[in-house]
């Protein structure tokens, strides 16, 4: 696990209210969001890959369907390389999930499909992230959330 202090960014949300229920602006799907915990979370990830870790903005994908084991699943976010093909799977929680072995679990599982070599677990507090090595197959602890290099 490693220190991934989102708060900071939730400044920068762009908030409205519409009757009483409040709005974030999701700058990938240019859409107004119903501001829910887990929601305010991914936001300011989004901020954060956009403005720390240089992630094109083209390179990002909120709520991709996938099928798993026959289900249709939606990844929180998904990063793809230069190429295209997926880079990084993303799952986010709201703050006050831990993030435990079930929720290591479902991002394998979404990843299974998936294939990407990075995956990581964020809930605003803390992340978890794995590089996968292609050759053994053996998944690697990061430190952090590494800088975007395209592939």
């Amino acid at each position: 696990m490693f220190p991934l202090l989102l708060d900071r960014f939730l400044p920068k949300l762009t908030l409205q209210t519409e009757g009483a229920k409040p709005l974030v602006w999701d700058p990938i799907r240019k859409s107004w969001l119903v501001l829910q915990p887990e929601e305010s979370v991914r936001q300011a990830l989004l901020i954060y890959l956009l403005e720390e870790k240089g992630v094109p903005r083209n390179r990002i994908a909120v709520e991709k369907k996938l099928l798993v084991n026959g289900l249709s699943r939606r990844t929180d976010i998904l990063i793809y390389s230069s190429s295209m093909e997926p880079l990084v799977l993303v799952e986010c929680k709201a703050p006050d999930v831990p993030l435990n072995q079930e929720v290591f679990f479902q991002a394998v599982r979404y990843n299974m499909t998936l294939r990407a070599p990075y995956f990581i677990l964020v809930n605003g507090l803390v992340g978890f992230g794995c590089r996968i090595d292609p050759g053994s197959g053996e998944m690697l602890e990061l430190d952090g959330i590494p800088h975007y290099t395209g592939g």
